[in-house]
């Protein structure tokens, strides 16, 4: 199967799939009902990160509610995200001086939003400067978590391959346990899966790093020991897509 039919056909049966974040310990999602979805937007090297936040709209009502990151506006900073609520279920947009309160969903960790979202906006997503790590870390972590569970073995295994990757791309030591930490905070989507595909696709190494998903996908895959119907399915076309790509 060539590339573009196997990624049409895994995009068919994610649908509208995503990994929601936990809530963090003590924390309840209140979302406002004066809210309108926003334009679309081209995602940027952030999307997938997400949070649980405070927030503060211009009328003044008050929300909390989980959301995962998929674009950082602002000239000099951080000035707006664009992303998806997972309260909602649709796509918001949030004024980053408005956010009055930034915790990880995974540790309960507080940010102060402004210097936070900025280090995001040049970073990216699981702030280490190796792309290609961070979209294999997007591809890993939708495989783990996209059913709604977060096995401890399905941890192990990410955090195994994260170091494999390292060592074979010739990362450090220090990058591997920046993956490992900030993975947790990745929340991708279907969409995110696909364009992560896409680039390792294009990626330079003649399909050394598309090989190595491939081989850590069905770890993954296996970890828990568990496989619906539809993870199969969709895993078979991921592993089409790895295979016409590498």
């Amino acid at each position: 199967m060539r590339f573009e039919e196997a990624l049409s056909a895994l995009s068919g049966s994610l649908g509208d799939r995503r990994v929601t974040p936990k809530l963090p310990t003590g924390r309840l999602p209140v979302s406002s009902e004066n809210e309108t979805s926003p334009a679309l937007v081209e995602r940027d090297n952030t999307s997938s990160w997400s949070a649980f936040i405070r927030y503060v709209d211009a009328r003044g009502d008050v929300s909390e509610r989980r959301f995962t990151c998929h674009k950082i506006l602002g000239f000099g900073s951080a000035t707006h995200v664009f992303g998806f609520c997972h309260e909602r279920q649709a796509p918001r947009t949030f004024v980053v001086d408005r956010i009055e309160e930034l915790v990880c969903c995974e540790t309960g960790e507080t940010f102060e939003a402004a210097p936070h979202f900025e280090l995001l906006r040049q970073i990216g997503a699981l702030t280490v400067e190796d792309k290609v790590l961070t979209d294999v870390a997007r591809i890993l972590v939708f495989l783990a978590r996209c059913d709604g569970e977060y096995h401890p073995f399905e941890r192990a295994a990410l955090e195994d391959h994260f170091s494999r990757y390292c060592v074979r791309f010739n990362g450090t030591d220090a990058m591997a346990e920046a993956a490992i930490r900030g993975s947790g905070k990745l929340a991708p989507d279907g969409a995110d899966l696909l364009k992560a595909i896409r680039r390792i696709a294009n990626a330079p190494g003649d399909g050394k790093v598309a090989r190595f998903v491939l081989e850590c996908g069905a770890d993954v895959i296996d970890a828990d020991g568990r496989h619906a119907p539809e993870e199969v399915r969709w895993a078979v076309e991921l592993s089409s897509a790895l295979k016409a790509a590498a």
